[in-house]
């Protein structure tokens, strides 16, 4: 069987992005098999056989309930087809899994509403984290321990700093959730 490997980064807020941009190549004969950070491994097959699915998870889905939510996923048709730290990619037949448009309106609206939590505790660890060098370059300016303030002094400078530009990226990325929150609910509202 032909595989391939397709390098293709996607941020978080783009899982609608990546998950089209899957659908597209399953249509051209490529389902995914495999994801390794931003490599996404296919294998060739029938055009169109299968259509996938993105859900962001809060907790590993092999761990705790693992056995339960994968039964369930099997006795409604779709299989997971791969996973990264955070996603979970699910397939099924294609039309064997079809939703309604408000089914498909409150699973975007569930997806957008995880993908906005997560961007939120990134901005709040961000947030902790530069609150803490600063914290500990002001306790080193009172407690001189020559030459190790100096260097824990530049160590915690570059942490604040990295953690200042870490909570700008994230505060975009949050906005931008919170903008397809927004539309999601708008759209569950329209399909009502």
């Amino acid at each position: 069987m032909e595989k391939k490997c397709v390098l293709k980064p996607f941020f978080l807020w783009n899982f609608e992005k990546e998950e089209a941009w899957i659908n597209d190549m399953a249509l051209d004969g490529w389902m995914l098999f495999k994801i390794r950070y931003v490599f996404y491994y296919f294998e060739k097959d029938t055009p169109g056989a299968w259509e996938y699915n993105l859900e962001l998870k809060e907790k590993d889905p092999y761990a705790g309930s693992r056995e339960g939510y994968l039964d369930f996923l099997k006795e409604s048709g779709v299989e997971v087809a791969a996973r990264s730290r955070y996603w979970i990619y699910l397939r099924s037949r294609r039309g064997e899994h079809v939703m309604g448009s408000e089914e498909h309106a409150l699973q975007q609206l569930v997806r957008t509403l995880k993908a906005q939590r997560f961007a939120h505790k990134l901005q709040y660890f961000f947030t902790r984290l530069l609150a803490f060098s600063i914290a500990c370059i002001l306790c080193l300016k009172h407690w001189y321990f020559y030459p190790v303030s100096d260097f824990l002094s530049g160590v915690f400078t570059g942490v604040g700093f990295a953690s200042i530009i870490f909570m700008i990226c994230t505060a975009v990325v949050a906005k931008e959730m919170d903008r397809k929150v927004r539309r999601a609910l708008r759209n569950l509202h329209v399909s009502e």
